[in-house]
């Protein structure tokens, strides 16, 4: 039996896909199909996120170094020490997360650009399931239970997009990429008790479970 793949099916691939390797695979099938629309602004937000290794350089993953550089920004405590490489920080953020992509293809552009944020998030989320030291208890030694390490998850995203994006005075800009956080969240944990470690958080009412380490 021939199962017919169609370009929906494709489109959906190569969003839910996290790794590089295999969404590259499912790109190059959509770059192939004519029935892809947007196939040019999907391919410029490819090149925009995706530096491959060239003279000695390694491969990056501009997202990911957004979303990193963002985690660790450093925000100034006074209004002039600091401030220069504050600003010029949060311009690198601003341009690795293509922030200007909607402004410049409209509707379009930010419906890719917002798709691509959701995988970007479960990508995160794939990362810190995976990473030992993340999920480490007692110097390494043993591993967090999976509730612990889903709330650690949760409060590493809000901490990221809402306390630090905050303080850095990006919440506005930062709208649409909480919006998909919240959606990539919820598509990888689908146990309602999973979903209202990150939920809670944004309605302000959870609080701090100690107990399960």
């Amino acid at each position: 039996m021939i199962i017919e793949i169609t370009t929906d099916d494709l489109l959906k691939s190569f969003y839910d896909e996290t790794a590089k390797e295999e969404r590259k695979k499912h790109f190059d099938y959509l770059m192939q199909d004519a029935e892809t629309e947007n196939r040019e602004l999907i391919r410029e937000l490819w090149d925009r996120r995706y530096i491959d290794a060239s003279k000695g350089r390694p491969e990056v993953d501009r997202f990911i170094r957004g979303w990193v550089h963002l985690n660790v920004l450093r925000i100034p405590k006074g209004k002039k020490i600091g401030r220069k490489m504050f600003e010029r920080d949060k311009q690198e953020i601003r341009d690795d997360l293509a922030f200007d992509f909607p402004e410049k293809y409209g509707e379009t552009g930010k419906e890719l650009l917002y798709k691509e944020y959701v995988n970007l998030v479960r990508f995160y989320i794939a990362v810190c399931e995976e990473d030992r030291g993340f999920s480490s208890v007692i110097l390494g030694i043993g591993r967090m239970k999976k509730t612990s390490l889903t709330n650690k998850i949760a409060y590493t995203i809000y901490h990221i997009l809402y306390e630090v994006g905050d303080a850095a005075g990006m919440g506005e800009e930062l709208s649409m990429l909480r919006k998909a956080a919240l959606e990539a969240f919820c598509a990888v944990y689908k146990k309602e008790s999973d979903r209202e470690y990150y939920t809670k958080r944004l309605e302000g009412k959870y609080q701090e479970d100690d107990g399960d380490n």
